[in-house]
């Protein structure tokens, strides 16, 4: 199984390098991932890059709350897809699901409806933040989008207070069969766990650590702590923020923090800038 097919490489953070999204459509490029992800005022820009790549250019609605109006949502994805993007994820509105779910289904069905007329081969997904759901809500939703025509159910933004689960996953790919889609999203930065998602039954997995992951090497913040390619990282805070640039054993900046790091009786140990030293095993 090549790992790469299944990802969204994602850039969602407000602020960053000026080049970050050229970077992210090179990095796509080059590892042939299913898509990249970004907001809707990126999208112009990506599929610019992309217009010769098979890469896709994916974006989303309503984000990351889902808490706009269905003509707000229906103006915001046609504008996107008049920008170029090949697949919306939309957040769906979790108070409506919970509370109006008949409301919720007539505004989803619209939303589809208006997605598909303006162009009919569009990618959707539905974003269902699980974290904030029930079982019996997460099955609902899932229940609704395929009813209306989405094309994948997501498990989450990625901002709020839980990312994707084994779980979940397997209660959206149960509740949907094997006709639709399934994103897994949220908190997956290795490979162990993409592949885990897939076992479960994800299709797409929606990470900003795509590149660890089709390595197989490890990128994750703990703590103000970053690891990158199975080294450790001390971390500073800098004035400016920039996104990772890193190779295994070396020094650079990635997300807002200066890295330096030292090796010890062959144990890593993270050195924090003005703080007690410190050790962290890395499985």
């Amino acid at each position: 199984m090549n790992i790469s097919n299944y990802i969204d490489h994602t850039f969602l953070k407000p602020a960053g390098d000026k080049d970050a999204v050229r970077k992210l459509c090179a990095e796509a490029k080059k590892a042939k991932f299913a898509s990249v992800c970004v907001n809707p005022c990126e999208v112009e820009t990506c599929a610019r890059i992309l217009r010769t790549s098979p890469v896709k250019v994916c974006t989303v609605i309503d984000f990351p709350l889902g808490q706009g109006t269905n003509r707000t949502r229906c103006f915001e994805a046609l504008d996107a897809i008049q920008d170029g993007a090949d697949e919306l994820d939309l957040v769906v509105n979790q108070r409506l699901l919970k509370f109006a779910p008949g409301r919720c289904e007539a505004e989803l069905l619209q939303w589809v409806r208006t997605c598909r007329t303006c162009r009919s081969d569009v990618t959707l997904k539905l974003i269902l933040e699980c974290c904030n759901l029930t079982k019996k809500e997460i099955a609902l939703g899932c229940k609704i989008a395929q009813k209306v025509g989405f094309d994948f159910v997501k498990t989450s933004t990625g901002f709020g207070t839980g990312g994707a689960t084994i779980e979940d996953v397997e209660l959206m790919r149960k509740t949907v069969g094997k006709k639709m889609g399934v994103k897994a999203a949220g908190g997956i930065r290795v490979r162990k766990t993409a592949l885990a998602m897939v076992a479960a039954g994800a299709t797409r997995i929606g990470t900003s650590a795509g590149l660890a992951i089709q390595k197989g090497t490890a990128a994750c913040l703990l703590a103000g702590l970053v690891l990158l390619g199975g080294d450790v990282f001390a971390a500073e805070p800098i004035n400016t923020v920039m996104p990772y640039s890193l190779g295994a054993g070396g020094g650079g900046r990635a997300d807002g923090y200066a890295m330096t790091c030292q090796r010890r009786q062959k144990k890593w140990q993270i050195v924090p800038a003005r703080t007690n030293r410190c050790q962290i095993m890395w499985a």
